[in-house]
């Protein structure tokens, strides 16, 4: 289901998490496409708990850079790694902050597609609402409705 490329370069990341036991689970734009409510993905975010060494090591030798929160996030840490012009996010402890408050988005895998872990639908619609982001939060939303009880 993974379009040009982009499969190679995911699992790439993927595969090295694996092999080092780092648990993770797809969320953002990789969640809705693999949902199929959306044809393409701009970045793939991979949500973790994973200790910022621990992720380090596993990805050793790749080309990658680590950043700091930047509103609204308020995240552990941000690992951008970049293959080939496609963007993969590890993003440790995600978290967004609105209003003074600050929104834990827990990492750990609620569905499988196509043997990849996802992250928890309904976690995503809350993210999506609070980055004000509506037709992502209502297509989740939609979602969940059209498949309550299947999974």
């Amino acid at each position: 289901m993974l379009m040009n490329g982009q499969e190679r370069h995911l699992y790439k990341v993927i595969s090295r998490l694996e092999k080092n036991n780092i648990s993770f689970s797809i969320g953002g734009s990789g969640l809705l496409y693999f949902l199929g409510l959306q044809d393409d993905v701009g970045d793939w975010d991979l949500l973790t708990d994973a200790s910022l060494d621990a992720v380090r090591k596993a990805i050793l030798g790749l080309e990658f850079q680590v950043l700091g929160p930047k509103a609204p996030f308020n995240s552990s840490y941000l690992i951008q790694i970049a293959l080939s012009g496609f963007k993969v996010e590890i993003i440790g402890g995600f978290a967004i902050e609105k209003d003074g408050e600050r929104y834990e988005i827990p990492s750990k895998a609620h569905l499988y597609r196509d043997g990849l872990p996802l992250s928890k639908v309904e976690y995503w619609v809350k993210a999506y609402q609070l980055l004000g982001k509506t037709d992502k939060a209502g297509a989740l939303k939609k979602w969940l409705d059209n498949n309550l009880g299947k999974f």
